[in-house]
């Protein structure tokens, strides 16, 4: 994808449309850099992070980057993803994206965070801990309006 050389599990979740993937990369990351004059994220948090397709396009445009996933498998791919592609600004946390906050080394002022979660959406407790963590973006993405409509 773009640049990037990835590889996933079968079975895993993965955007696999050859087509639309590249341009929803590139707008996932256009909206969590911001617009150049104001770059002040310095940080991202990709969640629900799958084999770390956002959070390995992402590291070129941060100093750091974690991705957080549930599936060990998929976090086992991204690692290898990034160590593929010589990527060493990214980290990626096995565990629910419910409990992340205070597993992240930076403070949510200084960062953006990409939400690509199942289609169920985000649980409340999530939704709870990233408005605590006031990042300076959150970029949402989502196959389902009505779960989309209802965690905004």
């Amino acid at each position: 994808v773009n640049d990037l050389t990835l590889s996933f599990k079968a079975g895993d979740f993965f955007q696999n449309n050859p087509h639309t993937l590249p341009l929803l990369v590139a707008h996932v990351m256009k909206h969590a850099s911001g617009p150049a004059e104001e770059r002040a994220s310095r940080n991202m948090i990709d969640a629900y992070c799958g084999s770390g397709i956002f959070a390995l396009s992402a590291a070129q445009h941060f100093e750091q980057v974690v991705g957080v996933e549930t599936s060990i498998g998929a976090v086992e791919c991204a690692e290898a993803n990034a160590k593929a592609n010589g990527i060493r600004n990214a980290k990626f946390i096995a565990g629910s994206a419910e409990c992340i906050f205070g597993q992240v080394p930076f403070a949510g002022e200084s960062s953006s965070v990409v939400l690509d979660p199942p289609r169920r959406g985000c649980d409340a407790s999530f939704l709870e801990q990233l408005i605590a963590y006031n990042p300076r973006r959150i970029v949402y993405v989502s196959c389902r309006a009505d779960t989309l409509a209802r965690d905004l």
